[in-house]
């Protein structure tokens, strides 16, 4: 199984035992905050982060090529059903618990330096 299909399984298979609430996969590199223990995306770093648990249940942290959206975000979003008949999205998975999977496209982008 090629690496991104196991980070998208890992994410698929651990979203509703440890209640995630959001996840994503994007090319790019992260950097650590603080002590090492949180990862930021390039859009975090340049924007900001979302701190709080309630934020982070409520708003998305940014838009990447693969989205986990977890019960929450869909739940404001009008539900399961609706994000995964309206997300404009080429794959939208559900996910146990009610969250989903989403996918900008079949494959993940080429690197920048590719293109």
């Amino acid at each position: 199984m090629p690496p991104i299909n196991e980070c998208i399984a890992l994410i698929e298979r651990w979203a509703e035992p440890l209640t995630i609430a959001a996840a994503g996969i994007t090319y790019g590199k992260c950097a650590t905050y603080g002590d090492g223990s949180l990862y930021l995306s390039q859009r975090e770093r340049e924007h900001g982060r979302l701190r709080e648990w309630q934020a982070m249940r409520r708003f998305v942290r940014g838009i990447t090529w693969g989205t986990m959206l977890g019960p929450d975000l869909c739940a404001r979003l009008g539900g399961q059903d609706c994000v995964l008949r309206d997300a404009p999205v080429a794959i939208a998975r559900p996910l146990d618990g009610g969250g989903v999977w989403l996918q900008l496209s079949e494959k993940p982008p080429a690197p920048l330096a590719a293109t």
